[in-house]
């Protein structure tokens, strides 16, 4: 079963803050947190975030190249974040990371049998959720759901505790998770009474409402994360066309998913709960096998009181034992723990934390990985070593780290990380290093020649010569503080120091001990031979006239008795002095061996140091073409600031356009309200013309019955006559407003075009269309005048066919005003439905 979610998790701002507590305090103060400064992806990213550790590099200022290249950055990095309760780590330092984005592990116990931290199985939880959910998720949904899971976890766990894995328990989950949202309905008919709620809300009720998903007490840095998130989702989908819908879906999918969530942990509480059925106690595994618990742990899971543990210890300290010292000390007292193998994690420039024995809130580190990154801060982050004037005052200051970095304590144990801080960051006078350690020029041979070991191209690096400047310093801190030498040792940290001589564990010679043992060859081989010319030089023994004594003789004379021992004596000492001499000379032949060696061992030292020497140049080399590119560097600041200044006055031009063009549109859409208003009128003139046409042909075929109606025809031909007035002034109108119209364009023309010239970008702007009614009115013939006045028989022909007539309907279908048989009546030619001439002009 894959615990994996199935697609990205990992949002560009989690990549950015662990990026930015990864490196150096003074590196991380001159970057910036925020993503639109490095043209971040909006979306998740990949495993490691490359792409963003790139853009990182080219926006550091050459300050992270101490740190190899950007791909090792991020390796180290995803190491780094990648322990469990990493988010949690995130809460303690002050930033939020969601959603959950580590990778769950399983773990093997000492019984090689299968655990899972049961922090990782609320991350497990949201990956299922991820992966059965067939629609869209947004990164709102994906943050609640991740603020609740956290929540949860929060309340029920404690500390760090592991249940037994088995694939069954999450299949059946999954299953669930499955069916239930199958039950999800997507009808827009179901969310209707829903969607005239929510979408009606101000966005900081709709904040609330959707904070109100999460039942618990929401601390201001979630909810500004939170809000951040929302409006970032309103303000990208607020003008689709189906805006509403989507909120509401949002909303209604949310709302069950995280029931749904909290009714699956309310059942299987012995997964998302402290307790099981064996205690469980974290085996750290480091270096060289050496394997460790956390005392507290321990004692927790005994039922030992732990206040028993400090022994004199300091509160953020906390003691450990090797796993043989727990199986001397406890006996069967541990036999029904599951010890779980852990292995330390450490990323290249910076430990991994581990969470704390008691709390999961608090996180470790081992002691001697607690110096190594202090001391890197202090030399290379603070750089206090360059600043203070002689080691008279850095020496109170290393006095003070011998509180955490206890050298009597021979057994490893970890500090609380939330208390090791040190005010190291005055900004003192700049000094040479010479200044404060005369003798790291001593070091400097044996660590390059260990950096230039273990670098990873085929030449040395920046981040090379930044190692060799970091090892050079630390020999010097070592050697000028016994204690800290000493507590390096004890925690078996001597390797970790490239040039460091411990006497205790060193097994190699080094150069100067090859040196004194050449020397004390040389001795030995003058000795040996003047020894050998010694016996020489004397008459041999051997050739002494033995004389020839019988044992009357003896027997009888007492003097030539005494004479034949001495001369056995003398025969004894003799071939003891032959036998001394042959092992003298097989020595003196494997010394003139050895000799030889140490000869070639001297030669090829030689030959190493030729080759230091001309590592050394290159370094210096290195060192000027730092140099240089820091000169570049300061170059491209100034380039930099005057590209912003240039920039700021670009924007000032655009801003000013904006208003411009926003001043000419509106001015436009009041004209075109104008000219509309006017067309409007002008139809209404023409309607009324024709209405008036159509009663002058009804008025002629009633001319036989009335006499006045020469008067009415008159009158008839000067409102016809007025019309047309109001006709022309209507035309003289609208080629006046039309000129404005052309004028405006050209002013707003003569802007584009000095903005254009005066950026050098090379911006292009477009004329904002003129917007036409689709007529063309400077052509008068596109104005329908009414036809002249022709002869009484076209008027008498036209007013058999007039709709100026009563049709018998007692009321207007306008002003509602009964009509009389005298009004003029007008039909519309839509619907047929009489009104009053005056009603439907107005």
């Amino acid at each position: 079963m894959n615990l994996n979610s199935p697609e990205a998790v990992l949002s560009p701002e989690c990549v950015l803050l662990t990026t930015l507590n990864y490196v150096l305090d003074d590196i991380t103060a001159k970057m910036t947190p925020d993503l639109s400064k490095f043209k971040a992806p909006t979306s998740y990213v990949k495993d490691k975030g490359e792409e963003l550790v790139v853009r990182l590099f080219e926006n550091s200022n050459l300050s992270l190249r101490m740190y190899g290249s950007s791909e090792e950055l991020a390796e180290n990095v995803k190491i780094y974040r990648s322990s469990p309760g990493s988010g949690l780590y995130a809460d303690a330092n002050g930033y939020l990371l969601y959603p959950y984005y580590t990778t769950p592990v399983i773990y093997r116990s000492l019984k090689d049998e299968q655990y899972l931290c049961k922090s990782d199985a609320y991350i497990v939880l949201q990956n299922l959720t991820l992966e059965v959910y067939p629609f869209e998720k947004p990164q709102v949904l994906r943050v609640l759901l991740a603020i609740f899971l956290r929540s949860q976890e929060l309340k029920n766990l404690k500390r760090m505790e592991f249940l037994k894995f088995d694939q069954k328990d999450f299949a059946s989950i999954k299953k669930e998770i499955e069916k239930e949202i199958k039950s999800f309905g997507t009808d827009p008919a179901e969310f209707f009474p829903m969607m005239a709620e929510i979408t009606n809300l101000a966005f900081p009720d709709l904040h609330l409402r959707f904070k109100n998903l999460v039942k618990v007490d929401w601390g201001e840095p979630e909810a500004a994360f939170f809000e951040r998130i929302l409006r970032r989702y309103v303000l990208e989908f607020h003008v689709a066309p189906n805006f509403k819908y989507l909120l509401t879906i949002l909303y209604s999918t949310a709302e069950r998913i995280i029931n749904l969530l909290k009714k699956i942990i309310d059942n299987r509480l012995e997964i998302f709960l402290l307790g099981g059925p064996r205690p469980t106690v974290r085996l750290f595994e480091d270096h060289g096998g050496r394997q460790l618990v956390m005392k507290a742990e321990l004692f927790n899971a005994i039922n030992k009181p732990t206040n028993l543990i400090k022994n004199g210890f300091d509160e953020i300290c906390f003691e450990a034992m090797t796993m043989e010292d727990v199986q001397k000390q406890f006996g069967d007292q541990i036999k029904d723990i599951e010890f779980i193998r852990l292995p330390i994690l450490r990323a290249k420039d910076k430990a991994v934390p581990l969470q704390g024995p008691l709390n999961n809130r608090e996180f470790f580190v081992l002691a001697i990985d607690a110096f190594f990154d202090l001391m890197r801060n202090v030399i290379l982050g603070v750089k206090l070593f360059q600043k203070i004037p002689h080691w008279g005052v850095a020496e109170p200051i290393c006095v003070s780290w011998y509180l955490a970095f206890k050298h009597e304590e021979k057994n490893p144990y970890f500090i609380l990380l939330n208390e090791l801080n040190s005010n190291l960051k005055n900004e003192l006078a700049h000094l040479g290093l010479t200044t404060i350690f005369p003798e790291i020029q001593n070091h400097a041979k044996l660590v390059y020649s260990e950096v230039d070991k273990r670098k990873k191209g085929s030449v040395l690096r920046t981040c090379d010569l930044f190692d060799s400047i970091e090892q050079c310093q630390l020999v010097c801190v070592l050697e000028k503080c016994p204690k800290l030498k000493k507590f390096v040792h004890n925690q078996k940290g001597c390797s970790r120091v490239y040039a460091l001589k411990c006497n205790e564990c060193e097994s190699k010679p080094k150069a100067s001990e090859i040196q004194k043992t050449f020397e004390d060859l040389k001795i030995t081989k003058e000795t040996s031979e003047s020894s050998k010319k010694a016996p020489e030089a004397s008459p041999p023994l051997q050739k002494f006239p033995e004389p020839t004594i019988t044992q009357k003789e003896s027997k009888n004379c007492e003097k030539c008795f005494r004479t034949c021992e001495m001369l056995n004596e003398a025969k004894k000492e003799l071939k003891s002095n032959e036998n001394r001499i042959k092992n003298l000379e097989k020595k003196l032949s494997t010394k003139e061996k050895k000799l030889e060696e140490f000869e070639d061992q001297k030669q090829k030292i030689q030959e190493k140091e030729k080759e230091i020497q001309e590592k050394l140049e290159e370094i210096e080399q290195l060192k000027g073409k730092v140099e240089k590119s820091l000169k570049i560097a300061e170059d491209n600041g100034k380039l930099i600031s005057e590209v912003t200044k240039l920039t700021d006055s670009i924007a000032e031009l655009n801003e000013e356009h904006s208003k411009q063009t926003e001043k000419f549109l509106e001015s436009q859409n009041q004209q075109f309200d104008q000219i509309s208003h006017l067309e409007y009128e002008l139809d209404m003139a023409r309607q009324t013309t024709e209405i008036l046409n159509q009663k002058i042909l009804e008025l002629e075929n009633q001319k036989a019955e009335n006499e006045n109606w020469q008067a009415e025809k008159q009158n008839l031909h000067l409102e016809i006559q007025e019309n047309r007035g109001k006709i022309k002034e209507f035309y003289d109108e609208n080629i006046r407003m039309r000129t404005e119209n052309e004028v405006n364009q050209r002013m707003i023309q003569q802007l584009l075009d000095k903005l254009s010239s005066a950026t050098s970008s090379g911006n292009s702007y477009s004329n904002p269309p003129v917007a036409t009614s689709g007529r063309d009115y400077s052509n008068p013939v596109n104005y329908r005048r009414p036809e002249s006045l022709s002869s009484g028989s076209k008027y008498r022909s036209a007013c058999s066919g007039s709709t100026y007539s009563n049709p018998g309907i007692s009321k207007c279908e306008i002003c509602r005003y009964e009509l009389k048989s005298d009004d003029r009546i007008y039909k519309c030619y839509q619907c047929r439905c009489p009104s009053h001439t005056n009603c439907a002009s107005n």
